[in-house]
């Protein structure tokens, strides 16, 4: 269980994650390397929260600024995010747990492999081998969540 929070200061936002049980603690350290006032806007604890988190950057690539910042329409931050975190829950509940190839790799993105790593290992695939190439793709955006 992790915590995935949003944060305004000034125009821009930031959506983060923290295992921290003191969200103060972690909060405390943003606002020391922030010069405008941080207010906490939103947090939802969830399961993968470190996944769903990662997921919902990609989604919102389109608002991103800097690092974990993103400029969104005004009001428009809580609902964009709500969204993008219902979309990804529902495409990770629908993965299935009978497929041994989309488990082996959310297992080794679990340990901080990279997509090229997990696709050689998962598929042999090589960029050059084109469709075995798109096919491991393919399975590495579904197990990530990516699929739309």
């Amino acid at each position: 269980m992790g915590r995935i929070y949003l944060v305004r200061s000034f125009r821009r936002h930031k959506v983060g994650v923290t295992e921290q049980l003191d969200l103060e603690r972690r909060l405390g350290a943003i606002r020391r390397m922030n010069a405008y006032e941080l207010m906490v806007v939103k947090i939802w604890e969830l399961d993968n929260a470190t996944q769903i988190e990662q997921a919902v950057h990609r989604q919102l690539v389109r608002y991103h600024k800097h690092d974990e910042w993103f400029e969104f329409p005004r009001g428009e931050a809580v609902m964009l995010v709500e969204a993008a975190i219902l979309q990804v829950q529902e495409s990770l509940a629908s993965l299935s747990s009978d497929d041994p190839i989309l488990r082996k790799i959310q297992e080794l993105r679990r340990v901080g492999l990279s997509k090229k790593n997990i696709l050689w290992e998962t598929h042999a695939a090589r960029p050059g081998k084109t469709q075995r190439w798109k096919d491991a793709c393919h399975d590495y955006d579904q197990a990530m969540g990516e699929i739309k």
